[in-house]
């Protein structure tokens, strides 16, 4: 009995390549940190400032900004098989082709799940959301259930992801704003106290 993955069939993108031939052959010569490197920056050239360092480290959650910066320079000596494991499925790519010695042909670029047109009528999940609030010690201040088990499409999700992020950057612009202001005025009171 063929379980659920084996049953999937993916779609890749237009803009992706099958990693093959002479460039297959390249790629092989490369260490761990090298191939995880040219991965990302063969992404980033595909789709345009999509995998940058920075990028692929806020949107990934599998590594922080620097983290990532030192594996691909070999600065981590031993990448934990969790993380590069975590960064082949965020890449798309099989595991295999950054650990074989001999790695096969692997396409590179974006590849979706083909789905069905019965799953697509009835793919409704339920989304829960809660915001909490804590404290510069990490203790919890305020925690609150703002969404639960709301039916929604994954569109809907992915709708309701991006209007998330657009308030973060206008709260992360004001907090900047802000702390201008503080300096501004601190710097003012200070200078007001010498005078005195």
């Amino acid at each position: 009995m063929k379980n659920k993955t084996e049953e999937q069939s993916f779609i890749h993108d237009q803009k992706g390549r099958f990693i093959e031939g002479n460039e297959l052959e390249n790629f092989a010569t490369k260490t761990l940190p090298e191939r995880i490197k040219w991965i990302r920056e063969e992404l980033n050239k595909i789709y345009t400032d999509e995998f940058t360092v920075k990028k692929v480290a806020s949107e990934s959650n599998i590594i922080s900004h620097q983290g990532l910066y030192n594996l691909e320079n070999g600065e981590t000596t031993r990448p934990r098989k969790t993380t590069v494991s975590q960064l082949a499925k965020y890449y798309s790519i099989p595991v295999e082709a950054l650990y074989d010695i001999n790695p096969l042909r692997f396409y590179l670029g974006k590849t979706y799940v083909e789905q069905q047109p019965y799953e697509l009528l009835n793919a409704y999940y339920k989304l829960n959301v809660t915001m909490t609030l804590q404290n510069v010690e990490g203790k919890i201040i305020k925690e609150n259930e703002v969404i639960s088990n709301l039916d929604c499409l994954d569109i809907d999700y992915d709708e309701l992801l991006e209007k998330n992020k657009l308030e973060v950057e206008w709260i992360e612009k004001r907090n900047i704003n802000q702390n201008k202001r503080i300096k501004a005025i601190t710097k003012l009171s200070n200078h007001g106290n010498e005078k005195h």
